[in-house]
């Protein structure tokens, strides 16, 4: 089972820096999602900076 959440909060607007926002565009105008994954959601949920930040897309390698 599939469960997303969307998050807003302070860390997770602070990870919206102009370079992420352009790769954002980028695989939207493709057609292709991209999300933040990984230890990066959990440190968002617990209300942490992230370090390091993974992303999942739909984009085939």
């Amino acid at each position: 089972m599939l469960i997303t959440q969307k998050i807003d909060t302070p860390e997770y607007r602070a990870l919206l820096t102009p370079h992420l926002l352009k790769l954002a565009e980028l695989f939207h105008a493709s057609q292709y999602e991209i999300r933040v994954a990984g230890g990066a959601v959990r440190d968002i949920l617990m209300g942490i900076l992230p370090h390091d930040v993974d992303f999942a897309t739909t984009a085939t390698p």
